[in-house]
């Protein structure tokens, strides 16, 4: 028997996505848009709390080992960029739909958690050491209620395959720590490390994507597309909150991220 569907076997649910087709999206195009938002978003959060955010909406190194982190993160950029200069290999590296991605799901996470969560990319420092690209604090507690990495996938594949292993090693580990990060007390932010941080994997099919940057760019309140990204970040959300019933110190920090989310979110979102 010839089987036209390779990977699948009589009776299992067949995901059309998977098979979908897709005009070839002009991601650069959306490069404009995204850096003028993420810095009206830096904006905002540097009003109210200082020198924070850079404007491309990631926190900026600070601290007595500012210096030498910054060293650090110039020789793994080397390393990185191999024989291009350094100009090229970031301006290739921002037209990359993995980073565009990371851009637009800072934009959306704020639209929907902005009013009561700072929402901020990570340091460079720790967009490469501790594998955390976005970070979530609360503005009355000054808790780090959660980090996210997000993952683009191929077309018809949003990348999840990969998430058990990254999320199992955060889990062994106790969550995730940044060493950049801040605490709120009083009202002011005060810049310090985290550690034990719900950490959770948000990944993005390219077609869930292009889709995400065309409501983005609309303007409008909360699209339908936006709308279903934040349905599915919360709903993995809740399967990852599941596999950490080993660690209980782990999950009731998983679960109380999910009552604030819930509460902060603009949408009344299943269980």
């Amino acid at each position: 028997m010839i089987n036209y569907l390779p990977g699948l076997e009589a009776g299992q649910k067949i995901d059309l996505d998977r098979f979908k087709k897709t005009e070839k999206i002009n991601w650069e195009s959306f490069l404009p848009f995204l850096k003028t938002e993420l810095a009206k978003m830096s904006q905002d959060v540097n009003e109210r709390y200082g020198n924070f955010l850079n404007p491309e909406g990631k926190i900026i190194l600070a601290g007595e080992d500012a210096k030498s982190d910054q060293e650090l993160v110039k020789v793994q950029e080397d390393t990185l960029r191999g024989s291009k200069s350094l100009e090229n290999w970031r301006l290739d590296r921002e037209k990359n739909p993995a980073e565009i991605a990371e851009m637009a799901l800072a934009l959306v996470i704020n639209k929907f958690l902005g009013a009561d969560f700072i929402v901020a990319r990570a340091s460079n420092y720790d967009d490469y050491n501790s594998g955390v690209d976005l970070v979530v604090i609360d503005k009355k507690t000054g808790d780090v209620v959660c980090g996210f990495d997000d993952v683009l996938g191929n077309i018809g594949d949003d990348g999840g395959a990969k998430k058990e292993v990254k999320m199992t090693n955060f889990r062994k580990k106790g969550g995730a720590k940044i060493k950049y990060g801040a605490t709120i007390k009083d009202g002011e932010l005060i810049r310090q490390a985290a550690q034990g941080i719900p950490a959770f994997y948000l990944s993005l099919s390219q077609v869930e994507l292009g889709e995400l940057l065309t409501a983005l760019k609309t303007g409008e309140p909360i699209t339908p597309a936006e709308n279903k990204i934040f349905n599915k970040l919360v709903a993995s959300l809740e399967e990852q909150a599941a596999l950490a019933k080993d660690n209980w110190a782990l999950k009731a920090k998983t679960n109380l991220v999910l009552e604030k989310l819930h509460a902060a979110s603009r949408l009344q979102v299943a269980a």
